[in-house]
């Protein structure tokens, strides 16, 4: 294996001039101000409605990656670009929040979804890491005071996950999915602020993670009742991967050893259970003992595996969780790059081969590879992600 800092160098090159420069091509067509949400294997599209917030926020924050990446001022435009239009169209002035759909001249659906405004925190606080735009974190603080003061339940703890345009609760019951999320963006957000509001909403997170969300089983469910009980048997081995490589970064952040040990043992346990020993791959389902119950791979939990696994590692290159994020990625490059088109397919069935060749929805966005590459990159070169 290669030296370290000549892997995130070549990992940097990867991202910027494969990975987002197709991204860049294809999503941003001349001559508009909108962006193609919905590409297939060709990266062929048209530009039009509908506009989700998750989509629009992910390449906002991808780009944004690519202009802290070194490449360029035509990241940086493309940034500011996805920027504008998350502004001039999303933005709910009578009731606060982001709408969750829009088209040209109004929201879709007006619901308030927690996910959909912690990737809005997530995005606007790399933008103006990346731009140094200080509105961009002002309305970051905005979003998060808006969601804790609306979304979170004092009770049992935990955001919910969808709200009418009023805010008054639509659905019952709470995910992993968001929680996971709005700590990935708390983590963001305090980066460039340093605050202690949101300090303490990473430690509220933490603390309901790991001492009401980790099973005694040694993993999360997907799915609760408001209370947390636990409301089916889905078990998600990227999920386990991804909440616990977060864990272990609040954990280093803060210095809290709980925070590190319970995401450490995530990984350990999303890793035991969700790879793929034979044919290689992190599997879509398990149940809470290991067992596979969706043996099909997505490419977010690829991602997931690749900063899991370094998260976990020395600075050795002979470490076995060295070794295995390099395996992760050399299995995500194998089987889900396209060697015709270029770009990452959607998902594979167990043996590797192509299930989805489409290149973005509403879903599918450059955020899980970017961020993966990004920050393997980061950590590969002695930093902390």
């Amino acid at each position: 294996m290669p030296d370290l800092p000549f892997v995130a160098s070549a990992l940097r090159r990867w991202l910027l001039e494969s990975h987002l420069g197709y991204w860049l091509a294809a999503a941003l067509p001349e001559g508009r101000d909108d962006y193609v949400e919905r590409l297939d294997r060709q990266w062929r599209g048209e530009p039009g409605p509908p506009y989700h917030i998750v989509a629009t926020t992910r390449l906002l924050y991808s780009f944004s990656i690519g202009y802290l990446a070194g490449g360029g001022e035509k990241y940086r435009a493309a940034a500011e670009r996805m920027y504008r239009f998350l502004l001039a169209h999303f933005g709910d002035e009578e009731h606060g929040g982001w709408f969750w759909s829009v088209d040209g001249d109004g929201p879709l659906d007006a619901d308030k979804r927690t996910y959909g405004h912690v990737f809005a925190i997530l995005a606007l606080s790399t933008y103006h890491q990346a731009t140094g735009d200080a509105s961009a974190i002002t309305l970051a603080v905005q979003t998060r005071e808006l969601l804790e003061e609306k979304a979170w339940e004092s009770e049992h703890g935990g955001f919910g996950r969808i709200f009418e345009r009023t805010w008054q609760p639509r659905a019952a019951g709470k995910r992993l999915n968001e929680q996971m999320h709005a700590l990935e963006a708390m983590l963001a957000l305090h980066e460039v602020t340093g605050g202690q509001k949101e300090a303490d909403a990473i430690e509220r997170l933490c603390e309901l993670t790991c001492g009401t969300l980790v099973q005694p089983w040694g993993g999360i469910y997907e799915n609760y009742t408001a209370d947390w009980r636990k409301a089916g048997e889905a078990v998600w081995p990227g999920h386990q991967l991804e909440f616990g490589w977060l864990l272990v970064s609040a954990g280093r952040r803060f210095g809290v050893d709980r925070w590190t040990e319970v995401g450490r043992r995530l990984i350990a346990w999303g890793w035991r259970h969700g790879w793929d020993g034979a044919a290689g791959g992190v599997f879509g389902e398990v149940d809470d003992a290991g067992n596979v119950r969706h043996d099909a791979k997505s490419w977010w939990p690829q991602c997931e595996a690749i900063v899991a696994a370094l998260m976990m590692a020395s600075r050795q290159v002979e470490d076995s969780w060295m070794i295995a994020a390099h395996r992760a990625l050399s299995w995500m490059m194998a089987h889900m790059e396209d060697p015709r088109f270029g770009g990452i397919f959607a998902g594979t069935d167990r043996d590797g081969n192509v299930l989805s060749e489409h290149k973005a929805n509403e879903w599918k966005a450059a955020y899980h590879v970017t961020q993966a590459i990004w920050t393997a990159s980061v950590m590969l070169d002695g930093g902390q992600a």
